[in-house]
């Protein structure tokens, strides 16, 4: 299973995805993301996003995963 970053539980195209899901899939997932909101620092967050926007468009490596 993979999870997105804790910010992306909030955008439209993750709300749909979850909203699709079997129900036993969003219980697994929900377990997962109870406590993500109160461990991951918003600096840290910007970090990665500012990491991975440098090695796939600053670059030009292929895109190695999806936000």
């Amino acid at each position: 299973m993979i999870l997105p970053f804790t910010n992306e539980f909030f955008t439209p195209n993750y709300s749909g995805y979850f909203f699709n899901l079997d129900v036993e899939i969003k219980k697994e997932f929900l377990l997962k993301q109870n406590f993500w909101s109160d461990t991951i620092e918003s600096s840290l967050l910007e970090g990665i996003y500012r990491k991975l926007y440098e090695i796939e468009l600053i670059n030009g490596n292929e895109k190695f995963c999806s936000l």
